[in-house]
């Protein structure tokens, strides 16, 4: 297992003065997976091409158990990356290639022989060996991909939005086969992806970057319970919004006073509030509760989307249909924020 430390590395591209990545800093644990997450452009695919030397850095480092690899030959690091597109061999079928990288490194016959077929049992496709890669499906070749990358036993395994040409259901069994696979054999791993729930679903931890620079490095429970910035909460969904102060651990606004919970940290003039943290309240008696206008309504199937207003502001919440079945827009009620959903942040 294999520790690996990203230190202030910055990629600026022949031609742009304008950096991919601008001193971006990762400690990620051994064993564990990682999530880089953010829009295309972001520097998400330059960090991954770094790491497994495919590309040279501006600025910075890149260590795996303590030690840079920068000038370690890309064949040498014990860095293996899966691309998006599978890059299989076309003239090799599914036993060659799978078995591609053992005969590299000069293994016996026998040896390689039985690993190909274990990690074809263990990707859930056996009795394929002899099948060419265009005569596969889509996840079928991500599966062979996979195989052909973990039969090598890397140190670190690099999945550079491996499922993003895969239909739905197609990705989700991957995602929890990638995950399984993981944990099995315990290898660091990094994957990049867009995709805000794959990342939630899949991570032990998530470093979401936009513009090449790192926002938050977290657990992804609590890029939706504590965002470090705007940014990472309009990127996680939040879209309420709440100007005002602090004091005496309550948030003083234009609409009112909310409690706050007793160890929140103070971290700023604006309370957020997620959509579907906001419940339905009887009367005005109770902590944080207000009276507020229906102005929209949106049946989403398995959800519904309510606009409301009070005074300037307009803030989204999200209920069971059959929560607001007898809603509709014009009405008034009483909306209630247990005080354990609501934080702080800057602007």
């Amino acid at each position: 297992m294999t520790n690996v430390s990203i230190k202030n590395l910055t990629k600026i591209y022949q031609g742009s003065t304008v950096p991919s990545l601008k001193s971006l800093s990762l400690e990620i644990n051994s064993g564990t997976l990682t999530s880089i997450l953010g829009p295309s452009g972001c520097g998400k695919t330059t960090t991954l091409k770094i790491i497994a030397g495919l590309i040279n850095q501006t600025s910075g480092d890149v260590a795996f158990d303590g030690k840079s690899v920068l000038k370690v030959k890309p064949e040498k690091r014990g860095a293996v990356m899966v691309f998006q597109n599978h890059l299989l061999f076309p003239y090799m079928n599914i036993y060659e290639n799978v078995g591609f990288g053992l005969r590299m490194r000069n293994l016996n016959k026998a040896e390689i022989n039985k690993k190909i077929y274990e990690m074809l049992k263990l990707v859930q496709l056996p009795n394929i060996e002899n099948r060419m890669p265009k005569e596969l499906s889509g996840g079928e070749q991500q599966r062979v991909a996979l195989a052909r990358a973990l039969i090598v036993q890397p140190k670190v395994l690099l999945l550079d939005e491996p499922l993003s040409n895969l239909d739905n259901h197609l990705r989700i069994e991957m995602r929890n086969l990638i995950k399984d696979l993981q944990k099995k054999f315990a290898i660091t791993t990094i994957f990049v992806t867009h995709d805000q729930e794959e990342a939630v679903e899949i991570s032990d931890q998530i470093a979401l970057v936009l513009n090449g620079k790192l926002e938050q490095f977290d657990k992804p429970e609590n890029f939706f319970k504590r965002p470090a910035n705007m940014k990472t909460a309009r990127f996680f969904g939040c879209k309420n919004f709440i100007s005002g102060t602090l004091k005496n651990n309550k948030f003083i606004s234009s609409i009112g006073e909310f409690y706050l919970p007793k160890d929140l940290p103070i971290n700023g003039g604006f309370l957020i509030f997620r959509p579907e943290n906001i419940q339905i309240g009887k009367d005005d008696k109770n902590m944080n509760t207000m009276k507020v206008k229906v102005i929209e309504r949106i049946f989403l199937g398995k959800q519904t989307r309510l606009k409301l207003a009070i005074k300037d502001e307009i803030f989204e919440a999200t209920f069971n249909p059959y929560e607001v079945k007898n809603l509709i827009e014009g009405n008034d009620i009483y909306i209630n924020i247990p005080p354990s959903c609501l934080w702080t942040i800057k602007n």
